[in-house]
């Protein structure tokens, strides 16, 4: 049983534009004014994340049968459990993308529109319709087996959109054999929507379980893959996206304190408050290339998920890989360009890793940290503004 797990060998991104024929740039104003007549600019898209929200549908809190369930053990509650007291800053999480990173299927969280979707590339064939408010895929893969499923899950709402339908083994879930990107409004196959060394483009697209004990990593909170064999697996997670929880650590003590005015020692995690590297580690977490130490800890993640909490030394439970530079193919080859740059997006603490405004220690000033220049929670006003 082989599980493609960690891997910062396969970047769990969507490439701009790739196999779909594009010749303009990705979708984003170029900055750079000699550049800017020459650079086509894409004009808004139609359905964003923004425009399906104001369609005005209810999201579907709890997740659909067959699909990884919600856990509420080891202190973790929920983000809704933190609107209550925190409203202004649940608001500025619900519009960031962190928050739908992964989503209950439904009408509230499904961008593309879903009318006479009948797709098919080198020999596979896919197709999706609304029953009621439920979303289902037909799947025909290159043997000529057809499979109907309902979807239940959605990653992704910035760039593109994935979906996962359940397949009947226990929680695990099946990516869809196509993607959606969002500033185009248009299809493509997710074998071209990943950027992945082609060996891998057909056990990382196509095999049952993927998200269940890979993706779920950093597109969920908590996650437990709970994996008993290559078809069976519980999953349960304490979120789905990237919530609360993950920065703060549970919430269960924290709550009890604020109830009991224990306001010495409020049991939560607020990463500005922590040393500059302790704070950026929390953003390590997932935006790192990251593997596990041996077998051992792989065996540990496949059943409890990963041991680290926000305020912990992350390299004690993590190993974050670093290029080697000896011109020797490694595994390091797939994740960094030959001058040790990082390959893809989404892994930027390996760069401030090797910033000197990281590694001076403080004596000659602050140490940069991930907060010195994001802020997680703008104000009301920015966020509403913004939509991210």
């Amino acid at each position: 049983m082989r599980f493609y797990l960690l891997v910062a060998n396969f970047m769990m991104i969507f490439a701009w534009g790739c196999g779909s024929g594009d010749t303009q740039g990705p979708p984003y104003p170029a900055t750079n004014p000699s550049k800017t007549a020459a650079t086509p600019l894409l004009k808004p898209v139609g359905r964003t994340r923004e425009s399906v929200r104001a369609e005005g549908f209810i999201p579907r809190e709890a997740p659909w049968p067959g699909s990884p369930q919600f856990h509420r053990t080891e202190g973790y509650v929920g983000s809704s459990a933190c609107k209550e007291c925190h409203a202004e800053q649940h608001h500025s999480w619900d519009n960031s993308y962190h928050s739908t990173m992964t989503q209950v299927a439904s009408r509230a969280t499904v961008i593309p529109e879903i009318k006479d979707v009948e797709l098919a590339y080198q020999g596979r064939e896919g197709s999706l319709e609304w029953r009621d408010d439920e979303l289902w895929a037909t799947v025909t893969d290159t043997e000529g087996t057809t499979v109907q499923n309902r979807v239940v899950l959605t990653t992704g709402s910035h760039h593109a959109q994935a979906f996962w339908y359940q397949t009947g083994d226990t929680q695990v879930v099946q990516m869809f054999p196509f993607a959606y990107r969002i500033a185009e409004q248009r299809w493509i196959p997710v074998q071209t929507a990943f950027l992945l060394p082609p060996e891998m483009e057909e056990s990382f697209s196509f095999a049952a379980g993927v998200w269940n004990h890979s993706c779920s990593q950093c597109h969920a909170t908590s996650t437990k893959p709970l994996v008993t064999t290559a078809e069976q697996m519980q999953t349960q997670v304490a979120d789905f996206g990237i919530a609360c929880e993950a920065c703060h650590g549970p919430g269960e003590e924290h709550i009890r304190a604020v109830r009991e005015q224990k306001t010495e020692n409020l049991q939560i995690v607020n990463p500005n408050d922590l040393d500059a590297k302790i704070s950026s580690q929390v953003c390590g977490q997932c935006h790192a290339a990251i593997s596990l130490a041996d077998k051992g800890a792989t065996a540990d993640w496949l059943q409890h998920g990963w041991r680290y909490r926000p305020g912990e030394e992350l390299d004690k439970s993590k190993t974050i890989i670093q290029p080697a530079n000896d011109g020797k193919e490694s595994i390091d080859s797939g994740i960094f360009w030959n001058d040790g740059t990082v390959r893809v997006s989404g892994r930027e603490f390996n760069g401030l890793l090797k910033s000197p405004c990281y590694n001076h220690g403080g004596d000659t000033g602050k140490v940069l940290s991930c907060t010195s220049c994001h802020n997680m929670h703008l104000d009301t006003e920015s966020a509403d503004a913004l939509g991210t």
